[in-house]
């Protein structure tokens, strides 16, 4: 994974370009060449042999966009997305506290941890594991 750095790979709101190559015997091959995310992971489960990936993107203050990327067997591709949407209250001591968080346009509900058909209830729960592992 190689993020880019600066202005000429980077927007005001802290997302960057983002490239993902596979090294094999000394070269690189470029698996996917992305815009504007700000963070990251890779997930135990894989599709043909390489590991399955979530990207973020920082939209504004209240929201961020995620995608799951699952490898086709030459490139990553967008499997699906969703957003994750936050209202704050501001606490006595003059502070933002993170008073509701949820999950709108969702595309991922098909699938599971393993990349398999879910219910609904197991997709959720999996988005919000994702959330958990990569936002903290």
């Amino acid at each position: 994974m190689l993020w880019g750095g600066g202005s000429c790979f980077c927007g005001a709101t802290g997302n960057c370009d983002f490239w993902v190559y596979h090294l094999h015997r000394g070269s690189g091959e470029l698996l996917l060449q992305g815009e504007l995310m700000n963070d990251f992971g890779f997930l135990k489960a894989t599709t043909n042999g390489v590991p399955d990936l979530v990207t973020w993107s920082h939209d504004s203050a209240d929201r961020s966009s995620g995608k799951l990327w699952k490898f086709d067997g030459s490139a990553y591709v967008v499997q699906c997305s969703w957003k994750i949407h936050r209202s704050f209250r501001e606490s006595s001591n003059h502070h933002w506290d993170l008073a509701e968080e949820h999950v709108e346009g969702n595309s991922c509900d098909d699938y599971d941890e393993n990349g398999k058909t879910a219910t609904k209830n197991r997709s959720h729960a999996y988005r919000l594991a994702i959330s958990a592992a990569f936002r903290g």
